[in-house]
This record gives structure tokens, sequence and C-alpha cells, in this order.
């Protein structure tokens, strides 16, 4: 009986064994598993947070790309509007030239006209002087004429008087 006992128990113990056996080779499996798995995820959050910082650096390039070209389209419309300012400005300063030009020759006609116009009133004068001159000379001629003529007949009938007597 005892050896029955002894042999029914080394059975039980031999399957005891058998089960822990198994039972650790379950553990390091499930071990091994969890641990693959979690170098699996430690891999894809690797590769996520990669393609994650790919993608932000390629926003910033594109951003910065597209920064440059609206600070390049800023400065040619910059230029572009100083270019025109300055057109302006040319323009302005050769049009108040050009005005300047009109009025000088404006105001040298009008001194011109006066001075022509001082020029015939002067001629006037010295006609009209000159004839007052005319006038005066025939008028003194006309009266000496004229005493000359008067004395004449004074002598004339002076004389017939004398002869008269």
């Amino acid at each position: 009986k005892s050896e029955k006992e002894k042999l029914v128990k080394e059975k039980s113990e031999k399957e005891k064994l058998v089960k822990e056996k198994s039972e650790k080779e379950k553990l390091v499996k499930e071990k091994s598993e969890k641990e693959k798995l979690g170098m699996e995820n430690l891999a894809k959050k690797n590769f996520d947070k990669e393609k994650l910082a790919n993608e932000k650096s390629e926003k910033e390039k594109l951003a910065k790309e597209k920064s440059e070209k609206e600070n390049l389209a800023n400065e040619k419309t910059e230029k572009e509007k100083l270019e025109k300012q300055k057109w302006a400005k040319e323009k302005l300063a050769k049009d108040e030239l050009a005005k300047e030009k009109l009025v000088k020759k404006k105001l040298e006609k009008e001194e011109l006209a006066k001075e022509n116009l001082a020029k015939e009133e002067s001629e006037k004068e010295k006609l009209a002087k000159e004839k007052s001159e005319e006038v005066k000379l025939a008028k003194e001629k006309s009266d000496k004429e004229k005493l000359a003529k008067e004395k004449s007949e004074k002598e004339k009938l002076a004389l017939e008087k004398f002869k008269k007597s």
C-alpha cells in the first residue's frame, strides 16, 4: 500500500512539476511576447515621432518658402511703388519747369510790349514837340511878316503923307 501511495505521490509531484514547468514556459512566452509587443510599440512610437518631426520640418520648410516668396513679392511691390513715386516727382518737376518757362516767356513778352509802347509814346511826344515847334516858328514868322507888312504900310503912308505936303 505504501508503495502505491508513494507512486501516486511521485506521480502527483511529477504532474505538479510538469504543470509548474508548463506555467513557467507560458509565463516566459507571455513575457517574451510582451517584450516583443513593447519593442514593436516603441518602434512604432519612434517611427510616428520621426514621421511627425519630418512632417513638421516639411511644413516649416514650406512656410519659410512661402514667407520668402511673400517677402520678395512685397519688395517688388514696394520697388514698383517707389519707381512710380519717383516718376511722378520727376514729371511734376518737369511740369513745374515748363510752367516756369512759360511764365518767364510771358513776362518777357509783356516787358517787350511795355518797352515798345514806351518807345512809341516817346516817338509820339517827340513828333508832337517837333510839330509844336514848327507851329510856333510858323506863327513867329507869320507875326514877323505881318509886322513887316504893317511897318511897310506905315512907311508907305508916311511917305505919301510927306509927298502930299
